[in-house]
């Protein structure tokens, strides 16, 4: 599936820094994909952090916006349930 701007919504923003909620039927691995919240480069700012209840809320994951280019949004996993990430 594809990124969904309306999925993503602010939790708290405070000094230039914004948490952010994003809710999709999408996979771990497909929101870890580079280039999948390209889409957000104009909402996301580089250390912004982004809540993200996965494929229909049964996983979730904890991502950091690492960098905001023109290339793209790059993001990096903080936290994931084990069962998202695979592990037992």
């Amino acid at each position: 599936m594809a990124y969904e701007q309306l999925n993503l919504n602010v939790l708290a923003y405070t000094s230039g820094y914004t948490q952010w909620h994003y809710k999709t039927d999408d996979s771990y691995e497909d929101v870890v994909t580079e280039g999948y919240f390209d889409k957000a480069e104009d909402r996301l700012c580089c250390g912004d952090k982004i809540d993200c209840n996965l494929a229909g809320c049964s996983d979730y994951a904890i991502l950091w916006v690492k960098e905001v280019s023109v290339g793209g949004v790059f993001v990096e996993v903080l936290a994931a349930t084990a069962e998202t990430v695979g592990e037992d």
